[in-house]
């Protein structure tokens, strides 16, 4: 009894409420049906949300090919930029260079001084003591350093003895090689003339520089000229072992050794 007595009491409860809540919609002027009321409301908040969800800004895919041929037209602009940079100033550098490397070129040629290198075949010397000149003949398997010393249309000798004589001209026998070698300053002459049993020490105003000295490959001696008189003697510091140097072969007058 008390169970049935519940379940009135609660069918009662809900139709008041839902008389009440009616009466009220009626009364604040609401004149359609609660369900349909409801059905509207839902519609228009779910339209509202559409809109807002279409009005959103939506991040699109990263189209990676653009921004990587973006990139890289500003990385080869600013590389161009940088080589025409180099080039204006590499073009520069070089011309001034070839400009320093003529004029130096030229005035050891016009003090008949030549610096020997690749490129440069010395074809005389003359000596700096009485200007007795001499022809030589470059090796060519020498890197143009290796000459033969000419003499009276043959070639100068010398061997570990330090005997010197004239031989007919062979580019094969050692005791014919010549070494030329390029002194600009004091150092650079004690470090050639000086030797285990003798050392040097060359005044600083005694002689005028450059010159050349020739030394035999046999022996280390160098090329001599005393007053005409060639022969291949110990180093030393001496104008008579100085020689410049020239291109051109010339015309020998004779020579005594």
């Amino acid at each position: 009894m008390k169970i049935i007595l519940g379940i009135i009491l609660a069918i009662g409860i809900y139709i008041f409420l839902d008389s009440y809540v009616k009466s009220r919609l009626v009364k604040e002027g609401f004149a359609v049906p609660y369900d349909r009321y409801l059905n509207n409301q839902i519609s228009q908040s779910l339209d509202n949300s559409i809109d807002t969800l279409n009005n959103l800004n939506i991040i699109k895919p990263v189209n990676t090919d653009s921004i990587y041929t973006k990139i890289k037209s500003a990385h080869d602009s600013k590389s161009k930029t940088i080589d025409d940079i180099y080039s204006v100033g590499k073009a520069k550098h070089d011309a001034d260079i070839n400009a320093i490397s003529d004029t130096v070129t030229g005035m050891l040629h016009d003090s008949n001084i030549i610096i020997p290198t690749s490129n440069s075949i010395v074809n005389s010397i003359k000596s700096l003591q009485n200007s007795q000149p001499l022809n030589l003949t470059n090796l060519s398997n020498s890197n143009n350093e290796t000459y033969l010393v000419n003499v009276n249309g043959q070639c100068l000798e010398t061997n570990s003895l330090a005997k010197t004589r004239v031989r007919a001209c062979n580019e094969d026998n050692p005791n014919q090689h010549f070494k030329l070698e390029f002194i600009n300053d004091n150092t650079s002459y004690e470090n050639s003339i000086n030797t285990i049993g003798q050392k040097y020490s060359v005044s600083t105003s005694k002689f005028s520089y450059p010159f050349n000295i020739l030394k035999s490959i046999s022996n280390g001696n160098c090329l001599n000229n005393n007053n005409g008189l060639v022969s291949v003697i110990p180093c030393q510091p001496s104008i008579s072992q100085q020689w410049s140097t020239s291109f051109d072969p010339i015309k020998c007058t004779y020579e005594q050794v």
